[in-house]
């Protein structure tokens, strides 16, 4: 890591490190193939319909932003 580099994270964050080999990859497909996605990156969808609202895509969007680029326009 760069000497001086300081991250602050202001929402709770789940880091996996580890050396090549060590079953990162393997441990987030097993959370995400019985969920219906597919492994292959890209977000893909691999289980049935999904149809959402306009209100419930703008929901799961938002929840799904990353907290460090949410801003306050107040």
């Amino acid at each position: 890591m760069k000497e001086g580099f300081e991250l602050t994270l202001v929402e709770p964050v789940t880091i996996l490190m580890g050396e090549n080999g060590s079953g990162k990859s393997t441990l987030l497909e097993a959370i995400v193939v019985p969920a219906g996605f597919a492994t292959s990156g890209g977000g893909n969808w691999a289980g049935g319909d999904l149809s959402l609202e306009a209100e419930d895509a703008e929901t799961l969007a938002a929840s799904m932003l990353a907290g460090w680029l949410a801003y306050d326009d107040s």
